[in-house]
C-alpha cells in the first residue's frame, strides 16, 4: 500500500489532491481528488480504467452503470475478452472528520475490513463514507453480466 503525508492528512494509493475546500464553519476541509482512474472493488481492484474498451462489442468512452449498480469500468481494452473491471471512484474524502466523537485525519479501518473515510465533516450525523484506495486486494469478483 502506497502512503502519502500531507501535513496531518495520510493519503492510500496513487492519488492526486485536485482541490483542497475548507468547509465553512469547522475546520474540515474537502478533497476533491483524482485516482489516476484507479477502480475499487471488481476482479481488477486497484487498476486503471482503459477507455475506450468495448463492451458488448460496442466501445464505451466512460465510466458506466450498464448492467451493474454503481459505475464501472473495463482495466483493458476489451472487457469482453477479459472480463476485468472495477468500480469507478466517485465520491471525496473529507479530513477531519467526527466519528464516535474524535476528530479524524486520515482513513480508518475502525469498524470495518478495508479502510474507510467520511464524506462529510461529521460521520456520526450523517454517516455518509466511502472507501478509500488499497492497492493489492481484491474484494468482489463478481462480473457485471453480460
Amino acid at each position: 500500500m502506497v502512503c502519502q503525508t500531507l501535513g496531518a492528512l495520510h493519503v492510500y494509493g496513487s492519488l492526486h489532491i485536485l482541490t483542497a475546500t475548507p468547509l465553512s464553519g469547522s475546520n474540515a476541509v474537502l478533497l476533491l481528488m483524482s485516482s489516476d482512474n484507479v477502480t475499487v472493488n471488481g476482479n481488477a481492484r486497484g487498476a486503471a480504467c482503459v477507455f475506450p474498451f468495448l463492451y458488448r462489442g460496442t466501445p464505451t468512452y466512460s465510466c458506466t452503470a450498464v448492467n451493474y449498480d454503481k459505475l464501472w469500468c473495463s482495466t483493458t481494452p476489451n472487457y469482453d475478452q477479459d472480463r476485468l473491471w472495477g468500480e469507478c471512484l466517485s465520491y471525496a474524502c473529507v479530513f477531519p472528520f467526527l466519528y464516535r466523537g474524535t476528530p479524524t485525519y486520515s482513513c480508518t479501518a475502525v469498524n470495518y475490513d478495508r479502510l474507510w473515510c467520511s464524506t462529510t465533516p461529521n460521520y456520526d450525523q450523517d454517516r455518509l463514507w466511502g472507501e478509500c484506495l488499497s492497492y493489492g486486494e481484491r474484494s468482489d469478483d463478481t462480473l457485471p453480466p453480460l
